[in-house]
């Protein structure tokens, strides 16, 4: 019986004493923590944090890069940011991004062809793979492909190997259109088929509400949900 209420109450007990230890943090310049993926951070975040720095100079940003879910509580996390389909007890959770998935590809992998006209051409190139996912899967489902074709292809640990691969013309990457809009854009990659899919995952800003107990948090949270698309307005 004394093991179930401690199991009960000990989340209680982590959120008092993480909010004791935020009001007794003594003076100096004001941090930050957050943790997310390397892609996550290289793809969206850091371009993004100058405009932030820019507003607060006084706020120090430290972001630490994992594929694990960390413990916010327990490792001195303010905030994280997780994907999946959302629904973390205990947290706060609002949605940051929830675009497409797009094929796309170096213009030097497809000349002189420039585009293709099915889905099923994509398969006459290696599909690269971030190994913490199943877009491709995802994608050959949507586009009426047998999803043993989703394997083919080499893997890297993360997207950000993954998005280097694909410039370097070793085959289709599938991004999301939020991440690599600028390289669109400046023309080093192109979509050849214009089928992008709506994921059911999306990335997710996650806190305990003890953490808005800081003023440099709040400002944090609220500056970065003012950063999401149109498309992640509601509240996950």
């Amino acid at each position: 019986m004394g093991e179930i209420y401690l199991r009960a109450v000990q989340p209680v007990f982590h959120q008092i004493a993480a909010a004791t230890q935020r009001l007794q943090v003594p003076p100096g310049p004001e941090k930050v923590a957050i943790s997310c993926t390397s892609g996550f951070a290289i793809q969206w975040l850091l371009p993004r944090l100058a405009d932030f720095e820019q507003r607060y100079p006084q706020i120090e940003i430290q972001i630490g890069t994992t594929n694990r879910r960390v413990d916010l509580l327990s490792e001195g996390i303010d905030f994280a940011v997780r994907h999946g389909v959302g629904g973390w007890p205990e947290l706060q959770a609002y949605r940051l991004l929830d675009d497409d998935l797009m094929p796309v590809c170096s213009p030097q992998l497809i000349a002189p062809r420039r585009t293709l006209t099915d889905a099923s051409d994509l398969l006459q190139y290696p599909l690269l793979h971030d190994e913490h996912r199943e877009d491709w899967a995802l994608w050959c489902k949507a586009v009426g492909l047998a999803p043993h074709f989703a394997r083919r292809g080499p893997v890297f640990t993360d997207s950000n190997g993954v998005t280097e691969a694909a410039f370097a013309g070793m085959g289709m990457a599938l991004l999301r259109r939020s991440f690599i809009a600028p390289a669109l854009t400046q023309g080093r990659l192109v979509n050849p088929l214009a089928q992008p899919i709506a994921c059911p995952l999306a990335y997710h800003l996650v806190y305990h509400e003890t953490a808005l107990l800081a003023p440099a948090n709040r400002c944090f949270r609220d500056w970065l949900l003012g950063q999401r698309p149109a498309v992640a307005e509601e509240r996950a």
